[in-house]
């Protein structure tokens, strides 16, 4: 079965801005208000699975919301923004930078377009391309 994912653009789009909104304030609370986030959100305490999920998810949902091309040029800046974010922390109360963080991010990044290419078919249509060419 085959999903046309042209027409869910629209909604993918606004389902990425939200998950990336909640990326970014969630990086940026100040320690205090995580601290109490954690009481509610227990696997909030797993600080690297939380940052690899979180950015897998927006790079999954960034191919999905977007045409390929730009779909992968918006997943991948999502590694430039998890090290800004990171960076940020510095002036953020209570956070502190760490790149055990942004590894995790870029991790998560990767990932989420592994499986996003998976998804699409992008991958069969990018495998098949350099067949094409092979033969040439």
């Amino acid at each position: 079965m085959k999903i046309e994912w042209e027409r869910h653009r629209t909604p993918l789009r606004v389902f990425w801005a939200m998950w990336l909104a909640g990326v970014i304030s969630g990086s940026l609370a100040s320690g205090n208000e995580m601290s109490s986030l954690d009481k509610v959100l227990p696997f909030l305490q797993y600080d690297k699975v939380t940052h690899y999920g979180a950015y897998a998810g927006l790079a999954f949902l960034s191919l999905l919301a977007f045409e390929r091309r730009r779909g992968l040029a918006v997943a991948l800046s999502m590694i430039l923004l998890g090290a800004v974010i990171e960076l940020l922390q510095h002036f953020s109360p209570g956070r502190t930078p760490d790149i055990a963080d942004a590894i995790a991010n870029t991790l998560g990044v990767f990932s989420g377009i592994a499986v996003g290419l998976l998804v699409t078919g992008a991958y069969q249509g990018i495998r098949r391309s350099r067949q094409w060419r092979g033969r040439g």
